[in-house]
């Protein structure tokens, strides 16, 4: 069990032959957490229970081999999942908190901390500016997207390991029946457990859009906390001479529109 590849199905398969009902063990009531808090705790601790990359508990030795050590860990990797990344130099919470993410479906990764180190390297190190309007674009190039046909053409998706513009990282491409793009939609796949996208993130993301994409075509400027609090808000828009860019809230959700007006069937 210490070292199984499919834990959860071991503990399920024993519990059922047992007869046991593992919500009498493991009640999920968010009496005093929210519910996903208390679902990945413990989903956390049954693992560590039944013995797969179980910590030691020695009280004699003090706190830091005492259950306690092991329940912190547990909080540790619910409060991760309001996150992007959880970097632990844990070995047997590593293993625990991917077990448990995996088994739940969170989005967020789970690193050692050289693991991270790559990571940050390959995709997150800053980049120039005025790169930001180019890694979609080459992006396009790679095989890593799920298509799916649609009456006009065809939705390609791609989960991007870059966060564009220090936000997005998910793009929606629109092609077609001709095999044009006529529009790329950058978007962001938040952390599982992530609560309202706060003002900073946008005030810095807009700093960007206009570093890169300069004044917006209404002359509006950067945007305020004031216009974002009001329930109708209209965005951004730039206009050049083939492509146009958008960056509006859709459902509470801020998205990067490209427009490519010269490559829709009409103009075909």
């Amino acid at each position: 069990m210490f070292s199984a590849n499919d834990p959860f199905k071991i503990i399920l398969d024993t519990y059922e032959k047992f007869k046991i009902d593992p919500k009498t063990f493991w009640p999920e009531n968010g009496k005093y957490a929210p519910a996903w808090f208390d679902k990945i705790s413990n989903e956390y601790i049954k693992l560590d229970i039944h013995g797969y990359q179980e910590d030691k508990v020695n009280t004699k030795k003090g706190r830091k081999e005492t259950f306690r050590n092991t329940t912190e860990d547990a909080f540790h990797a619910a409060f991760a999942s309001t996150c992007n990344f959880y970097i632990t130099n844990d070995k047997k919470s590593f293993e625990k908190t991917q077990k448990v993410f995996q088994q739940i479906g969170l989005d967020t990764l789970v690193f050692k901390p050289d693991e991270f180190i790559e990571y940050y390297k390959m995709f997150l190190s800053e980049r120039n500016i005025d790169n930001e309007l180019i890694v979609p674009i080459r992006y396009i190039e790679t095989d890593n997207f799920v298509e799916k046909q649609m009456k006009d053409g065809l939705m390609r998706t791609y989960h991007v390991p870059y966060f564009i513009f220090d936000f997005f990282n998910k793009m929606t491409l629109l092609i077609n029946k001709a095999g044009l793009v006529t529009m790329i939609l950058l978007s962001q796949i938040p952390p599982s457990n992530k609560g309202i996208t706060c003002f900073f993130e946008i005030e810095k993301l807009s700093h960007k859009l206009y570093q890169a994409l300069g004044m917006d075509s209404n002359n509006l400027g950067q945007i305020s906390k004031e216009e974002l609090a009001q329930d109708e808000w209209n965005g951004r828009k730039w206009d050049f001479e083939n492509v146009s860019f958008r960056f509006i809230r859709v459902n509470g959700h801020y998205q990067l529109y490209f427009d490519y007006p010269g490559n829709n069937e009409e103009s075909i």
